[in-house]
């Protein structure tokens, strides 16, 4: 699968609703996040300060994971049947990277070994980024998405201009 980038992916009340109900929440009900302490650095031995993230966990192992998740499948799922052959969602995460003084490139990673697609959804706009094998770096925006075969290797990165860089995670065959 070629890398597949689509801007303004959601119309502009539907995102500014999933931005107000994840990161931006005011309503004193924060969004929760687990800390992973090493990016995609297991067992190199090697431990980077800025080698972290967090996330929270939206759908795994067959079962939604928070209260959420209805609203960003129906959100997600039906632009997903119509863009790409979608069959069954595996994972989908927020992931929150964090600010560095330059932006830092985690490790190359894959998402699962076999060949499923993988979408990287920005929820804010910064200076962080996902690389990919041939180099190509696709720019963290506000409402963009970018699909991709992620069982091949990419990279994630931390921001330099923004408290943190958020995305949503998606996997799916």
């Amino acid at each position: 699968m070629d890398l597949n980038i689509i801007d303004n992916f959601l119309p502009e009340n539907d995102f500014n609703m999933l931005v107000d109900n994840t990161v931006n929440r005011n309503d004193g009900q924060q969004i929760q996040f687990r800390v992973v302490s090493n990016v995609e650095n297991f067992g190199s031995g090697v431990e980077e300060y800025w080698s972290w993230y967090m996330i929270n966990m939206i759908y795994e192992m067959d079962a939604p994971q928070n209260e959420i998740c209805g609203k960003i499948y129906q959100m997600f799922v039906p632009k997903f049947k119509q863009l790409v052959n979608f069959r069954t969602m595996i994972r989908v995460k927020i992931n929150a990277y964090p600010y560095t003084n330059v932006v830092k490139e985690h490790e190359k990673h894959i998402d699962f070994s076999y060949e499923h697609i993988g979408a990287v959804f920005s929820l804010n706009t910064c200076d962080g980024y996902t690389k990919f094998s041939d180099g190509t770096k696709v720019e963290s925006i506000a409402n963009r998405i970018v699909f991709f075969d992620a069982s091949k290797h990419h990279q994630s990165t931390t921001t330099s201009n923004s408290k943190l860089r958020y995305n949503i995670n998606f996997n799916f065959l």
